[in-house]
């Protein structure tokens, strides 16, 4: 069961995370190109194994989300992110609200300026034609010439005298 009384500093958004999970460079206007943003948070009294989601909105609709066991410690820093292509970094408002269970914590908002990258699609190779041997059609020999038909000579009767 999650801590009712879990609590979270407001969210700060950055493109890099130091070793402390502390946000390096936060801003709140990202101009693009942009992959990975994070939203970073202090927190305290939270129960380990208890549910947390961070849900990520565009101009209201959802892009993006995280929902798991909360595996860090029940005090200090903490972090969402989101890493999107970077063609999908649209401009526009970007909200990060954070629930642990059903309830809600905290929300934060950040702005992408920019016309993202399009992808540049990669040429396919052409293939090469190779020869491929061509079966040549077997020959059948032309039929020898067959004789045609003679006929075969037939005793021929001849007259016969007798001498008698």
């Amino acid at each position: 069961t999650p801590n009712p009384r879990a609590v979270f500093s407001q969210i700060t958004f950055s493109r890099k995370l130091d070793k402390n999970l502390r946000p390096l460079n936060p801003e709140n206007v990202f101009r693009n190109p942009i992959v990975t943003l994070y939203g970073s948070f202090s927190y305290d009294q939270m129960i380990i194994g208890s549910q947390w989601t961070a849900l990520w909105f565009r101009d209201g609709e959802l892009i993006s989300y995280e929902t798991l066991p909360w595996n860090g410690a029940s005090g200090g820093f903490g972090f969402t992110e989101s890493k999107l292509s970077s063609e999908e970094w649209l401009p526009g408002i970007y909200e990060v609200q954070i629930f642990v269970g059903t309830a809600w914590k905290i929300s934060g908002t950040f702005e992408v300026t920019g016309t993202p990258p399009t992808s540049t699609p990669t040429p396919s190779p052409i293939p090469t034609r190779t020869a491929t041997p061509t079966r040549t059609p077997t020959r059948t020999p032309a039929p020898s010439p067959t004789p045609s038909y003679t006929p075969t000579p037939r005793p021929t009767s001849s007259p016969t005298s007798n001498p008698d």
